[in-house]
């Protein structure tokens, strides 16, 4: 069984999958190691001075095992990972002296790590979606009517987007949820007067949720890499800073400006 670790960030996880796909299809099976309480890469890190929290891992694990490719997930800390059992460190990437980590897209990083470094010449399709959830998940509503939308954003990657401009544009039945932290939720009601925060209780149920949806708008974070895997119809807001994410495939759009953002709820109000 080949084993990949990942000490995080959650949405470089999400990305990395498209890559371990790949690989799966010809050298299946597979073990993925979640590995918490590394050092954080970035000082204004949501999790503070580590890449993943336990509690982050064990909600993110749900998520691994519900997927066909993988066969076991684990969940690790740093400093009691057996190193000899690892074939392939995807955190390798961060090493790589050629990628511009502020530039570029997150999943392409993977798949020139696997054939550059790791010799492994993998061709993951990623207009194609590389994760899914099942129909059926525990108690919530399977209707396969797409009729709610998502939206999620984090204080990191922002552009300048005004979100008042959705202020008295939605009424009860098409009323956005938001999918987020609580303090990200509270900026969302301040700015948008619209308070319809969904609970996590793993990320499973969360992709399960933005699989239904019927839009997805969020800025470069973590649930939008969810979006990004499941090819659900998105709307990314695109860091001018730190452009490392990008919608590929069909229904995929950019917002990078506030005409882009008035456009879009124009449609998400109009269809």
């Amino acid at each position: 069984m080949t084993t990949f670790s990942c000490k995080g960030n959650l949405g470089d996880i999400i990305y990395s999958l498209a890559s371990v796909k790949a690989y799966a299809e010809i050298h299946w099976p597979v073990r993925y190691l979640l590995v918490y309480d590394a050092p954080s890469y970035t000082p204004d890190h949501p999790f503070g001075n580590v890449a993943m929290t336990l509690q982050a891992a064990n909600m993110l694990k749900p998520l691994l095992q519900m997927q066909d490719y993988i066969k076991e997930v684990e969940v690790v800390r740093h400093n009691e990972v057996d190193h000899a059992s690892i074939d392939f460190c995807l955190d390798d990437f961060r090493d790589l002296p050629e990628i511009d980590y502020w530039r570029g897209n997150i999943p392409e990083w993977f798949i020139h790590l696997f054939r550059k470094y790791y010799n492994i010449d993998i061709h993951p399709d990623l207009t194609k979606p590389w994760l899914s959830v099942p129909k059926k998940y525990l108690h919530f509503n399977n209707s396969e009517k797409k009729i709610h939308i998502y939206f999620s954003r984090s204080a990191r990657y922002q552009n300048k987007i005004d979100l008042k401009a959705m202020r008295g544009k939605f009424n009860s039945e098409n009323k956005p949820y938001f999918i987020g932290l609580p303090s990200e939720n509270a900026e969302f009601v301040y700015s948008t007067l619209i308070d319809n925060h969904i609970a996590c209780y793993d990320f499973a149920q969360i992709a399960f949720y933005i699989s239904k949806c019927k839009y997805f708008f969020g800025n470069q974070t973590f649930f939008y890499s969810i979006a990004e895997a499941l090819k659900v119809p998105r709307f990314l807001e695109v860091s001018p800073t730190c452009p490392n994410v990008q919608p590929i495939g069909n229904n995929a759009f950019k917002i990078q400006n506030q005409k882009d953002f008035e456009i879009m709820i124009s449609k998400m109000t109009n269809s």
